[in-house]
This record gives C-alpha cells, structure tokens and sequence, in this order.
C-alpha cells in the first residue's frame, strides 16, 4: 500500500487544481480529476455542507457549486451525479439512489405509455415486468438502508446480492434491445435503463465495500463497468453505422439522430462518473481506509459544499481493470 501520505485533504478547491481545469490540463471524471497522462491529480468529494443539502433537497443547483469549484462544467458534472453516482460515501447515498432510482421508474412507465400509443408491438419494458423490477431495486436498496442502520454485515451481502440480479436483468433487457435493433429507435428507453444499471452498479459496490472493504468494491465495480461499456460502445457503433440499419435512421430524421447524439453524450458523461467513482475507491485502497474512515478524513464535521483531496504522487487506474496500473 502507498499509504495515507499520498493524501492531502483541503476544505476548498486550490487554485492550481482549478487552473487545470479551465486550461484543459486537467479533466474531471465525476469528482476524480485527472492530467493529460490519466493520473490522478486530486478528487472533489461532498463536504458536510454539500451532504446536508442534497439530503434536504434531493438535488443541487450547479450554481451553489461554481464559487466552490471554480469551474462550471465540472460543477455541471457534479451536480447532475449527486444522489446517482458522485455520493457514495455519505450515509444519504442508498436512500439518494433510491429516489433516482424512482424517478427513473416513473419515467420508463411514462415511455411505456407512448410506445403503446404508437402501437409498438412490443414495448420491451411491459407494466408488469417494470413493477417486478421496481419492487426488486426497492427490495436490494432498502436492505442496504437497514443494513447500514444496523452495522450488519449478512444484510449488506443480501442487499448486493439483490441488487447484482436486478442489475443483470437490465443489462440482458438492454442486451436484447440492441440485439433486435430497438436501441436507437427507443434511445430514451435505452438510456433510462443504462442510468438504473450504473447507479445499481454503485450500490453494490458499496456493500461490497461495506463487507469485505474498498479493494473488493473496486474490482466489483470494475467488472459492472466493463459489461456496462459494452453495452454503451454497441449503442454507439449501431448509431454511427448507417448502413448497417438505413430504414430505421431515415425514419429518425435529423431530429431524431440529434436526439440520439445528445443521448450517447450523456451516456459517456455516465461512464465518466463510473469511472471517477473507481478513482476514489482507488486512492482509499491504497490509503488504507474503510469507507468510515475516509469520509472522517475528507468531509469533516463543518466542512463545506466541496473538500478536495490532492495526491501527492500522481496514481494512474484503468478503468478497465478497476486497478491500479503498473
């Protein structure tokens, strides 16, 4: 292990770090930020402020985050993360995801709608099967919520392991999509149910954190990545290949391939929140930290919207491996 030296933990973001940010040195993956070689430089994790408002609100407007930053997309990025992927470490985050979760449901039930309007003959995402699939994330995340209530480890495995079914279920509904060609025509539908597959992704890895510590947490989560990338990197290829499909792109329209194009955009803005999550697990890994300990560490009592955790020897991860690179 390199040990707790690597880590430097500011109530505010410094200004080099915010520099690299507006010049292009440095480019943030949720909270982790990284240089032009793809080490990590620093992360920006929810202080005690930050926790506090997104519990009360359920979301935070980019704004509240832009003095503390000092950069507006990467505030953009956080806000539009919080309470799905960026916070993981506080004691909201099983019941934040939840509630992105649910309005993830709500909205997959309002396409449904639409498609049995247009007479599709099948909707893929039947009322029945997207209640069973609610009842199922509700089922792993209120586990997870009691677990973390009680300290008790038993549930914790029971809650990821309910969430690892749910969270294959999607995957080979997605798989199926893209399979029969239903992906680009229903891209919302698609993103929907990839935006539920991530943040299940996040919630297992906290188990697995819970359980057997952030090393653990880490490699799961890479594998969840992977097979999530997959999924993604099909989507993209089928909407870039013409040919491949030509009835169903001319009957998009321009519209609809522009729809389609700002979709896959906040799909890989996604991968990049994965990504940035496997970045904090690294760096606590190495650091040798449970997940109480480093959120003692980097959001004190009275600390801020934003902490910022700088390392002082830059760490590379791939995103591939969910390791660190030799």
């Amino acid at each position: 292990m390199i040990g707790l030296t690597i880590m430097e933990v500011h109530l505010h973001v410094p200004e080099w770090v915010r520099e690299g940010l507006t010049q292009g040195d440095y480019k943030a993956f949720g909270g982790t930020i990284r240089d032009v070689a793809g080490r990590t430089v620093a992360l920006l994790t929810e202080g005690q402020g930050l926790t506090k408002l997104a519990q009360e609100t359920g979301s935070v407007d980019p704004k509240a985050l832009i003095d503390a930053i000092g950069h507006a997309q990467t505030a953009m990025q956080l806000a539009n993360g919080i309470g799905a992927l960026n916070l993981v470490a506080s004691g909201a985050g099983f019941a934040m995801m939840r509630q992105r979760l649910d309005q993830i449901a709500d909205q997959l039930r309002v396409l449904t709608v639409e498609l049995r309007d247009l007479k599709e003959e099948a909707s893929w995402i039947s009322g029945l099967q997207l209640a069973t699939i609610r009842g199922e994330i509700y089922a792993a995340l209120d586990l997870a919520i009691r677990a973390q209530r009680q300290g008790h480890l038993q549930t914790f495995s029971d809650a990821k392991t309910k969430a690892f079914q749910v969270r294959r279920k999607l995957y080979y509904i997605m798989a199926m999509m893209l399979d029969t060609g239903r992906a680009l025509p229903r891209h919302k539908v698609f993103g929907e149910l990839a935006q539920a597959n991530a943040i299940l992704a996040i919630a297992e890895a906290r188990c697995d954190e819970a359980v057997e510590g952030a090393g653990v947490a880490l490699e799961a989560l890479g594998y969840a990545r992977r097979d999530l990338g997959d999924l993604l990197t099909r989507f993209a290829t089928q909407k870039q290949n013409f040919a491949a499909n030509p009835k169903t792109m001319l009957a998009l329209g321009s519209d609809g391939r522009r729809a389609i194009t700002s979709s896959l955009a906040g799909l890989l803005t996604m991968e990049q929140q994965l990504d940035g999550t496997m970045g904090r697990l690294a760096i606590q890994t190495n650091a040798g930290l449970s997940a109480e300990e480093w959120q003692a560490r980097t959001a004190p009592q009275g600390s801020g919207l934003v902490t910022c955790v700088v390392t002082s020897e830059g760490i590379k991860t791939d995103s591939t491996t969910g390791g660190k690179c030799p």
